[in-house]
């Protein structure tokens, strides 16, 4: 059956306002769970027992994907990627940061305490952190302000609440068919959460590898040995670490993925 041309320009612009109205859609960050259902994954807290819990925090405006893959193809040779991914109705997103970026900056500022001490932790933190510098991008980490502006600022938790070694919450935002992605809060542990005495370095190291993985973009992996298991069981990042990243930028950012032949 075929439209008359003044219906079909009807059809098309209701179609067209629809999409208009999607891409200017804006979820209250508050509310987000750790992996919004739909919508962009963020960095989980992570803790020191066990699970993760569902209470990171995104925020930004979400529209329609751009570009949709079947997941046959986009999640070919992906490692964790897209089980690790957020899936809803047969969909799930995958986020990161614009292919455009050269560098992001980071600042890892000096922690409270024995200046020493205080020393080592923020070292371990800038290990942890570099541990992903060429992948995809050039990391750059300063110990303090420089004069030129950071992407993001480690902050430290002298209490964390609720067993976490770590938080991330990132904002990723889509218009115009153009994605941008920045980190709103990246926050690390100086404490154990059950003994309250300060944090071993090698886990605070840990915990900021995972911690920049998901601020890259990457979910959880549900393997021990790597990085972006949600506690601390890896010694470094594994070659599924890698291969999930590089999986990830190789599909266009806000990518859906659909399961099946039909979206």
């Amino acid at each position: 059956m075929k439209l008359s041309s003044s219906l079909t320009l009807l059809v098309l612009a209701a179609v067209l306002a629809g999409l208009t109205a999607a891409a200017r859609r804006t979820m209250n960050g508050a509310g987000a769970e750790a992996q919004t259902p739909g919508g962009a994954q963020r960095g989980t807290p992570c803790k020191a027992d066990g699970n993760c819990a569902p209470d990171g925090t995104f925020a930004g405006t979400i529209g329609a994907p751009v570009v949709t893959l079947e997941e046959a193809a986009a999640c070919l040779d992906s490692a964790y990627l897209c089980l690790g991914l957020e899936w809803k109705d047969g969909m799930a997103r995958a986020f990161r940061w614009n292919e455009t970026t050269r560098v992001i900056r980071i600042r890892v500022p000096l922690p409270t305490g024995d200046r020493g001490q205080a020393r080592e932790m923020q070292q371990a933190a800038m290990r942890g952190v570099r541990a992903w510098d060429g992948y995809p991008f050039a990391i750059m980490v300063e110990s303090r302000d420089r004069g030129t502006p950071a992407d993001f600022t480690v902050e430290w938790m002298e209490k964390p609440p609720r067993n976490q070694l770590g938080l991330t919450s990132t904002r990723w935002t889509q218009e115009g068919g153009r994605a941008t992605l920045a980190v709103t809060s990246f926050r690390l542990a100086l404490a154990s959460p059950s003994s309250r005495g300060p944090l071993a370095t090698h886990q605070i190291e840990l915990t900021a590898a995972h911690e920049m993985g998901h601020a890259l973009g990457l979910p959880h992996s549900d393997e021990p040995r790597d990085v972006m298991f949600p506690t601390n069981t890896a010694t470094t990042l594994s070659a599924r670490d890698y291969k999930a990243m590089e999986a990830l930028y190789r599909l266009p950012n806000g990518v859906g993925i659909w399961r099946g032949n039909e979206p």
